[in-house]
């Protein structure tokens, strides 16, 4: 009776797979009878053939590593069907949002929502759902992060209400909400959620009870504004009129577009859209 062994293969992970499968060389072993035996032979049994299996069958490339990863570790992003590692996926969503310009994540100019996802049309909805659902090694923290962000540019730039305190200064909410909230309410300040530091909602400064917007600032704080404005005005910077936040031009021509993602022209500070003193 023909005894069979079978042996079990533990195939590494990662970049090594694909390396460690190359080195895998596997044939049958086929006998054949002898052809100067008269005498009926029986062919000896072959040893099983083993099945080799492709590389790129395997793994999956990732598009800004392109290190391969076993396919069921990978995100792939459901409109150009790129793949990315969990590492590359979340540096790119940290980038997204610390830098407002780029935000939302994309990939091929598309918003990136992950296939394995039921949900149909990308949005950044699509993509913090697709995190919870498809979690290959991304914190939790990071779709929570990425929803902040998303509401805080969902409101208008000169809309948008941040804590005054310089050692917070995180997204409260939208300006006009929190005023008509407030109007219903003896109180003129709103408690930011962060640090607990209360702002009036009437200048967007820290509350001040005991006086007005207009004169509450201290004569060191109204100097320290003068000279900020002397200080733009000596270098010829420029006010962008959505959000208005002060920007240099350190190079390139008077078509700028803020962080804010207003564009305007630096020479004169309209609105990119209208006809302009500097372009007649």
């Amino acid at each position: 009776m023909t005894s069979t062994t079978s042996e079990v293969l533990s195939l590494p992970d990662g970049p090594q797979l694909a390396e460690h499968i190359e080195e895998m060389s596997f044939s049958p072993e086929i006998v054949h009878p002898s052809s100067d035996v008269d005498e009926p032979h029986e062919m000896s049994r072959p040893s099983s053939p083993t099945i080799m299996l492709s590389v790129k069958e395997l793994l999956k490339t990732c598009v800004v590593c392109m290190n391969g990863y076993a396919g069921d570790t990978m995100f792939t992003a459901q409109a150009c069907q790129h793949d990315f590692c969990a590492s590359c996926l979340a540096q790119h969503i940290e980038t997204c949002i610390d830098n407002e310009i780029m935000f939302p994540p994309r990939c091929c100019g598309q918003v990136i929502s992950l296939t394995g996802n039921a949900r149909s049309s990308p949005s950044v909805e699509n993509l913090i759902q697709s995190l919870d659902d498809l979690n290959f090694g991304i914190e939790s923290a990071l779709g929570a992060r990425l929803q902040t962000k998303a509401n805080e540019l969902d409101v208008l730039p000169k809309d948008r209400l941040y804590c005054p305190n310089p050692r917070c200064a995180v997204f409260i909410g939208s300006w006009s909400s929190l005023k008509r909230g407030q109007n219903s309410t003896s109180s003129k300040s709103h408690q930011c959620p962060a640090c607990s530091e209360r702002v009036c909602i009437f200048c967007r400064d820290l509350a001040h009870t005991e006086t007005p917007c207009s004169s509450h600032l201290s004569a060191e704080e109204k100097l320290a504004e003068s000279q900020v404005r002397n200080l733009a005005r000596d270098n010829m910077w420029q006010t962008c009129p959505g959000c208005g936040e002060m920007v240099e031009r350190t190079e390139g021509c008077n078509h700028l577009v803020c962080r804010c993602k207003t564009e305007f022209c630096y020479g004169c500070g309209s609105l990119w859209d209208t006809i302009c003193v500097c372009r007649r």
